[in-house]
């Protein structure tokens, strides 16, 4: 994985959100950053520095709706992690229920210039919806309605989103991942 790649593919999607093409940066400027490129920025750099409180953190402006879903801003990236790799980041209703959030959040922020999915474990994307809740939170034709719901409203929010959004896959990519995946603007 190279620094080049990183940097072109933030800036391709920042482009693309713009509708302008991605300002060129002359690798001798990258061989400069320490650490490798996190984010780019196309009028300066910003290195690796300590990790941030993730917004799932008691002292973060966003409320943790489930600690299978990650919220973490480095430089100027949203990293969005489905944190579930014992079921290969299978989407629980909770994360379902999050994702629309952490969006929200992430396009209010000004800092956050790019959105990037990945899973945990690094055997899995997402494996799609967690069946292992569907008997509990898919129970009845009622119930039913309020999964979907809350799994298109992330979907839609992911649609909607202003920000370019990237797909970070490795691994299992199957189901409800693969319409996440496909909702992203690069994967």
């Amino acid at each position: 994985h190279s620094r080049r790649a990183d940097r072109e593919v933030l800036d391709a999607a920042i482009a693309f959100r713009q509708g302008s093409h991605p300002a060129k940066v002359p690798d001798s400027t990258l061989d400069k950053v320490p650490g490798g490129i996190v984010a780019w920025n196309r009028l300066n750099y910003q290195p690796r520095q300590h990790k941030k409180p993730t917004m799932n953190h008691p002292a973060a402006p966003l409320p943790s709706l489930t600690d299978k879903l990650i919220a973490e801003k480095e430089g100027g990236i949203g990293w969005i992690t489905f944190n579930n790799p014992e079921r290969h980041n299978a989407t629980s209703y909770e994360m379902w229920q999050a994702l629309p959030l952490v969006l929200d959040a992430y396009v209010r922020d000004p800092e956050v210039r790019a959105i990037v999915f990945r899973g945990a474990g690094g055997k899995a994307f997402s494996a799609g919806a967690d069946i292992s809740q569907f008997k509990e939170k898919r129970s009845g034709a009622e119930a039913v309605k309020v999964y979907n719901a809350a799994a298109d409203a992330a979907n839609q929010a992911l649609r909607e989103c202003s920000k370019p959004t990237i797909a970070m896959i490795r691994g299992y990519c199957i189901g409800g991942g693969t319409a996440i995946a496909v909702g992203c603007d690069i994967r």
